[in-house]
């Protein structure tokens, strides 16, 4: 490695376009909207779960499979946005945020390791809320064989798939021997860093489609329940619900794609937050 550490941050990841300088001291950052992002949806989104939990011991005394792997799920996701919040230019001192021509070299540098790790996080978490939502279904729908059928379906795709990402990712991120400890870095394969962001669009996209799935099991069934109109309204309402979590997946995919254009990858560090924001 020609350059050390010291020269790395003081370095600019990349030139500024003409007419504009590197400012690596104050620059202007957007990692606030991923704070903001944050602090907005994880406390309610404990609370729910704690809630949950709650009432479950007091109803019913005790917890189902779908209620532990939703506490499971729970942890996940708060690591995961622990790793998201250290990836920031502000408070976790990382490369994101900040247009790439104000990013010390070290700290992009630095980022590719620990992004892989988010990544794995993201479909660790996110499987693990399909697996407690499918597990929940088996639990009230148990006695009809027809959507039993299709709620082990999805439980062995979504679970496939996450084994499938995991696997390939050790595969291609497997680091090197000989690595070099003040650059670790550079044991990790250069088609880690190439292939792995693909996973994560390749997850969106089953993401979107398996998130569809599961909410078409409860829903097809409304119109064959003897309820009132109101009744099925009201159901149909909760459900749905989860249909604003599809259009976030949605929005996500089409953000991710429009970042994968190469005019914006030149400026990733600045472009990905949005993509970070619909997660």
């Amino acid at each position: 490695m020609g350059l050390d550490r010291a020269t790395l941050a003081v370095t600019p990841a990349a030139m500024a376009p003409a007419g504009m300088t590197s400012n690596l001291i104050n620059p202007v950052s957007r990692s606030w909207h991923v704070e903001l992002t944050i602090g907005i949806t994880l406390a309610p989104a404990i609370f729910l779960v704690a809630l949950r939990i709650y009432a479950r011991l007091g109803l019913a005394r005790n917890l189902g499979i779908d209620d532990y792997v939703c506490i499971v799920a729970a942890g996940f996701t708060i690591a995961f946005n622990g790793i998201v919040l250290s990836l920031l230019d502000e408070p976790g001192g990382g490369a994101l945020g900040r247009h790439i021509w104000d990013v010390p070299a070290l700290r992009a540098l630095e980022y590719q390791p620990t992004a892989i790790v988010e990544s794995a996080l993201l479909r660790i978490s996110n499987t693990l809320i399909k697996v407690s939502i499918l597990a929940f279904y088996l639990r009230i729908f148990n006695p009809v064989p027809r959507l039993k059928i299709m709620i082990w379906a999805g439980l062995v795709a979504v679970i496939a798939f996450l084994l499938a990402v995991l696997i390939g990712t050790i595969i291609l991120c497997r680091p090197q021997s000989g690595g070099n400890d003040n650059y670790p870095w550079l044991s990790i394969p250069h088609r880690c860093f190439a292939i792995v962001p693909n996973f994560t669009t390749a997850g969106t996209i089953f993401s979107v489609i398996s998130d569809f799935y599961i909410l078409f099991i409860p829903l097809h069934l409304l119109p064959s329940m003897k309820l009132s109109r109101k009744r099925k309204a009201a159901v149909g309402s909760v459900f749905l619900i989860g249909f604003f979590a599809c259009l976030a997946g949605i929005t996500n995919l089409v953000i991710r794609f429009v970042n994968y254009l190469p005019t914006e990858l030149e400026d990733f560090t600045w472009n990905t937050i949005d993509t970070y924001i619909s997660k």
